[in-house]
């Protein structure tokens, strides 16, 4: 106990960006112990390859790193974590469509893929037709936070300011049609409001204008954003999700604020190549809901902002297709093109 007490203490000097690193590799370690799941007719035979069309070191590519763990200790073999960024996760994308579909290579990706087709209509992948969706294993809501500055504690003042000063506030995110960005479009198409759009090179620049007041607002995911409500320097004003998130309970929905049925959140998905076999999807799907049943697994996610998510393939494809269908009439509506 005054082991774990000491490493608690020494936890709280280390910068936000090395302690999630410490959670991950701690985390790894752990589940590098054995479980057993029965094999597919054989498979895996080999290491699997499991592209992230993301940078390493960002929350999807952590995310994949659990979740490929938990296939390497399942079978016995690698799964290989393949970082190919580039193109709004377009290159990445356009690979693993294009892989053999043995089960060999998988995709682990964000929500922004909802969105490739209709804002890229040139791309020689379509997200429905050239995969299959295996798993959704978790969701990551967003919190609209403000600056302390902005004359509105709740998102009712929000919208009322917004009205009353049509095209004067700004908000920030990270480059036309991302997730967090579309999801203050969706909130301005719900209120007819109209505010002006700021972009910025990734979430820490995102955070920073709203910490410095360059801009009045965005949608941040949790992690980013509880340091500065703990000293003061953002304002939460509600989640974008259909219910309260564990890591700030109090704070409420966007629906309860007045928007019901507002719901925009980021989730992260295991795809395979189309034509995947029935038995290697089942199999990696329970090995993933294996993983993520794990106490220690549910812990390194709660800390991230993100919360679980339990359904079968099938359900991930119909929430799939409605979520392609929703953006896309968002993105169609506001003119956004990329």
């Amino acid at each position: 106990m005054r082991a774990m007490h000491d490493i608690q203490v020494a936890m709280l000097a280390v910068p936000e960006t090395a302690k999630r690193r410490w959670r991950l590799g701690w985390l790894l370690a752990m589940l590098a112990c054995p479980t057993l799941v029965a094999a597919a007719d054989g498979y895996p035979s080999k290491n699997i390859t499991v592209i992230v069309p993301f940078a390493a070191g960002g929350g999807t590519d952590m995310f994949a790193r659990v979740i490929g763990e938990g296939i390497s200790r399942a079978s016995g073999r690698n799964a290989i974590i393949d970082n190919r960024s580039g193109g709004g996760g377009t290159i990445g994308t356009g690979m693993a469509a294009g892989a053999p579909p043995d089960g060999y290579t998988l995709m682990y990706t964000a929500s922004s893929i909802m969105t490739h087709n209709t804002l890229y209509p040139k791309l020689a992948y379509d997200v429905e037709r050239d995969f299959i969706t295996v798993s959704r294993p978790v969701m990551i809501p967003f919190v609209l936070a403000a600056h302390p500055s902005l004359p509105a504690t709740n998102v009712r003042q929000l919208i009322a300011l917004a009205r009353a000063r049509p095209g004067q506030l700004n908000y920030g995110g990270t480059g036309v049609g991302s997730q967090g960005s579309l999801s203050i479009e969706l909130m301005k198409q719900h209120t007819g409001t109209d505010m002006v759009f700021v972009p910025y090179r990734g979430a820490g620049p995102v955070m920073n204008a709203v910490v410095s007041g360059e801009v009045g607002f965005a949608m941040l995911v949790t992690p980013l954003v509880r340091p500065h409500l703990d000293n003061g320097k953002l304002r939460a004003l509600a989640v974008t999700s259909r219910n309260r998130i564990s890591l700030l309970p109090q704070l409420p929905t966007m629906s309860e604020s007045g928007l019901a049925g507002f719901e925009a959140v980021q989730w992260h998905g295991m795809f395979a190549p189309a034509k995947t076999p029935d038995s290697v999807v089942r199999w990696l799907h329970a090995n993933i809901r294996n993983t993520m049943g794990q106490p220690q697994t549910k812990e390194f996610f709660a800390r991230e902002g993100a919360e679980p998510v339990d359904e079968s393939p099938q359900e991930f494809a119909r929430f799939l297709r409605a979520e392609i269908v929703k953006w896309r009439n968002i993105i169609q509506k506001a003119g956004i093109q990329r």
